[in-house]
Order: structure tokens, then C-alpha cells, then sequence
């Protein structure tokens, strides 16, 4: 039903202008390309495994990225994680987020362009 409300299909992209929602999406993207290790904890009666974020994975945030309908570049994802990570500092105290991460984006010279889906 959601695919019939969006403009054109369920592979509709966004207005190159429209950046609502870019560094919310940089940020949840962010998080969930973490990639976490199982700590275990002892604890009185048993052991409790802790998962801890370590290291970003830059392939997981582009593919994310990618999935919210935001262009991406073709190649080196780990260049384009490091420049989001970058922006997102930049952005955070922004009176606009989405506007300062878009133009930091725009401004990193990153060679960055929607990624049909084939």
C-alpha cells in the first residue's frame, strides 16, 4: 500500500533539493552500520553477553543510505563514511542539519550520484 502512495513506484527517489531528513538519515545509518562485539560479563549466578559497537562498516552505511533513497557515491564507501562522519559533527549544532550535512556533502568533492536500482 506505502508503494502506491509514492510518486512514481516503490523506487521513487528524492528531489536533488529536497533535504529533509538527510542527517537524521546519516545518523540512524551511522548506527546501524556499527559493528558490535559480544562481550562476555560474570555475573553472580551466570554469564551475560554485552554487545558493544566498535568500528562503523562502510559498505553497511552506503547500502543504508543508499535504501533511504540519498545518493551515494560508486565507489570508496570508507572515504564517503569518514565524510559523513565529518558533516555529522558539523551539522549537529546547526540551526539547519539537514541544509549544513547537504552542503558539506556537496562541498567534500566526492563523486557521489544515485545508484539505480537494477
Amino acid at each position: 500500500m506505502l508503494a502506491a502512495c509514492a510518486s512514481s513506484g516503490p523506487v521513487a527517489r528524492r528531489d536533488p533539493n529536497d533535504h529533509r531528513g538527510y542527517a537524521a538519515d546519516a545518523m540512524r545509518c551511522s548506527q546501524a552500520s556499527m559493528r558490535m562485539e559480544a562481550i562476555k560479563v560474570p555475573t553472580p549466578h551466570a554469564l551475560s553477553v554485552v554487545e558493544i559497537p566498535t568500528i562503523p562498516d562502510a559498505g553497511r552505511f552506503t547500502a543504508c543510505m543508499d535504501y533511504a533513497k540519498w545518493p551515494v557515491p560508486r565507489a570508496d564507501t570508507a572515504q564517503y563514511l569518514k565524510v559523513s562522519t565529518v558533516c555529522l559533527n558539523r551539522a549537529r549544532n546547526a540551526d539547519n542539519a539537514d541544509e549544513t550535512y547537504a552542503d558539506c556533502i556537496k562541498a567534500s568533492q566526492l563523486s557521489i550520484e544515485l545508484i539505480p536500482n537494477q
